[in-house]
């Protein structure tokens, strides 16, 4: 489980990579396949993922984690809808993690959306 840094706002939340999206509560609030981030609540498509790095529809970082550069995907599209599955079992908590130094800004810039409205996409 690795944690998501919003820059310059702290953690938004957690992240099993190539697996599920999980919020500050241990929630899991989205799912991945091949790639791309998918809500758990509608099944709508969010955006890519680069490792540890949620991007939204355009491919830039809306939550990144330290272990990672975060990167932009330009020319990011929208693959065929994956089937939903069922939720994980609610993971323990991990410890809070220290919040990071926000790296320079990454080619095409940071997403303009905030975690929680990433999640509404």
């Amino acid at each position: 489980m690795q944690a998501l840094f919003a820059p310059g706002k702290g953690l938004v939340g957690w992240i099993r990579p190539e697996a599920f999206v999980f919020d500050r509560d241990m929630v899991a609030v989205a799912f991945i396949r091949k790639g791309h981030a998918w809500s758990m609540s509608s099944g709508n498509w969010l955006g890519p993922v680069d490792v540890s790095t949620v991007q939204d529809r355009n491919g830039r970082p809306v939550a990144w984690n330290p272990d990672h550069a975060p990167a932009t995907r330009f020319g990011a599209f929208m693959p065929g809808r994956p089937a939903k599955p069922n939720p994980p079992a609610r993971p323990l908590r991990p410890l809070q993690p220290v919040a990071p130094i926000t790296p320079t800004t990454p080619p095409g810039g940071w997403s303009h959306l905030t975690f929680a409205a990433w999640l509404e996409v």
